[in-house]
């Protein structure tokens, strides 16, 4: 198996300053993508809690227009 990316690091010309930066460029993507997976989730959180929170209040309104149509059909 050595000996195969021996052949492949050759033949590309690959050296290995360039297998090092090119290894730590894809450490930092993984860690800019767990970022960006976090910032998605805090989002869906927050979009979550605002409809939650719209939800709610329609709700209440729903409810004392029922009622006030309710008091004015019996009185």
């Amino acid at each position: 198996m050595i000996e195969f990316w021996a052949v492949v690091k050759e033949s590309l010309g690959l050296k290995r300053e360039d297998l090092t930066e090119l290894k730590n460029i894809v450490f930092g993507l993984a860690e800019e993508q767990k970022q960006t997976e976090l910032s998605i989730k805090e989002l869906t959180r927050t979009i979550d809690f605002k409809i939650g929170g719209l939800g709610r209040k329609w709700g209440v309104d729903s409810e004392r227009s029922f009622r006030r149509g309710l008091a004015t059909i019996l009185s």
